[in-house]
């Protein structure tokens, strides 16, 4: 009996050695991934629930555990951590995201291609010269104004409708193929023209300082 038991125990601590962790490159964003739970909504699971992400309580982010998260929002607040967060590195691992908000960190370069089913984004207010989202197709809402982007590419969004990109440092915006746009902000650029034209469901716009082919 004595030796069943510390076989089972053997077996189970290789399985918690073998279990493949996240890895961060900023200690801050990890310690606000670790500070969620069902109480302050910083993660939500795939039915919608408030989750502590690490549920294991072991200090690391499993890949199994970064895959029950389909809601994330690291806006900074200094309520529950004092620092602002300037890399996401590991985020790629979150492949069953849909609703990523990091607004008012220091972020300055942001790629979330590997997350596909990304529909909801929101990084406003950040310090970021770079936004790729070249693969996020599945994209309904892209908030990214009060940066320093020089370019943006939301070409072939088929399901975006609502992009607010004002106040940035743009001189290209490209929107070839995404046509069901409904609310469109860019105002506060540089953009010397923009033709919208195959906006035909475009409701609301504001574009303050920008010259438009309509």
């Amino acid at each position: 009996m004595k030796k069943f038991y510390y076989l089972l125990f053997v077996l189970s601590f290789m399985t918690g050695a073998n279990a493949k962790v996240v890895t961060f490159t900023n200690t801050h964003f990890k310690a606000k991934l670790l500070l969620s739970d069902p109480t302050n909504n910083i993660a939500k699971d795939l039915s919608g629930n408030p989750i502590k992400i690490d549920a294991n309580s072991n200090g690391e982010i499993e890949f199994s555990e970064a895959l029950n998260v389909k809601y994330l929002d690291i806006t900074f607040n200094p309520n529950n951590y004092f620092s602002k967060i300037y890399d996401v590195s590991g985020l790629e691992n979150f492949t069953n995201l849909a609703s990523f908000i990091c607004v008012d960190n220091s972020i300055s370069s942001l790629n979330l291609n590997a997350l596909t089913a990304l529909q909801y984004l929101n990084c406003s207010l950040n310090s970021m010269t770079s936004l790729n989202v070249t693969s996020n197709n599945n994209l309904t809402t892209l908030l990214c104004w009060s940066n320093g982007l020089t370019s943006l590419d939301v070409s072939n969004k088929p399901n975006l409708t609502y992009l607010n990109c004002s106040q940035n440092n743009l001189s290209a915006l490209n929107l070839n193929n995404s046509n069901n746009i409904t609310n469109l902000e860019f105002g506060s650029n540089h953009l010397p023209v923009l033709n919208l034209n195959h906006l035909s469901n475009l409701s609301y716009l504001e574009c303050s300082s920008i010259r438009l082919h309509l």
